[in-house]
């Protein structure tokens, strides 16, 4: 050991001595998602998405609803490169009572960097600062009916509307569950 060996003993004890716990696996088979991950490029501001397949659904927006389509590698759906300055919409499908790893990662050079990783879950929808999830849920697990309590209609210059008769309005419910705003064409 070159150096002082005491001060690299107090170095390892006040940096915590050992890494931390690589959650993404250690086989052969980590080489082929590296290998994916590395391959796409990204900016300065861009980092990739990773999450276990599982039976997933998984679809992602951005603000303009471009829909990203993920590269499937050894049970992994890779996603990107998203800018760290925007915010993204996940939908989840079939999410019933499992956990899926994710990890966004940064390719450099020829490394990749874990950024930011977690567990989403049915429960504990923590996504990260840049993604919103929205968890799909089927006509079965809706248990409450739809009450409008009261229906106002506004013209297309936000004029309110007591009685619409022709043409194309903005109907606004208010429901049990929120406000609900449609758009109606009138033809009569």
């Amino acid at each position: 050991m070159n150096g002082d060996e005491a001060a690299c003993e107090a170095l390892e004890m006040l940096c915590g001595g050992e890494e931390e716990a690589w959650s993404w696996g250690e086989d052969e088979n980590m080489s082929d998602l590296f290998n994916a991950i590395s391959s796409i490029t990204v900016t300065e501001n861009e980092l990739v998405l990773v999450l276990e397949a599982n039976d997933l659904i998984v679809s992602i927006f951005d603000g303009s609803g471009f829909e990203y389509s993920p590269l499937v590698v050894d049970g992994y759906l890779v996603f990107g490169p998203f800018d760290i300055n925007q915010f993204y919409n996940i939908i989840i499908e079939n999410m019933d009572g499992l956990e899926v790893l994710w990890g966004l990662f940064k390719p450099i050079a020829s490394d990749i960097e874990l950024i930011e990783e977690g567990i989403v879950s049915a429960i504990d929808n923590n996504f990260g600062d840049m993604f919103y999830l929205n968890q799909m849920i089927s006509i079965d697990e809706v248990h409450q009916d739809l009450k409008a309590y009261n229906t106002q209609y506004y013209n297309v210059m936000g004029r309110k509307v007591s009685k619409p008769s022709q043409g194309f309005f903005i109907e606004v419910q208010t429901t049990n569950i929120g406000e609900i705003s449609t758009k109606r064409f009138i033809l009569k």
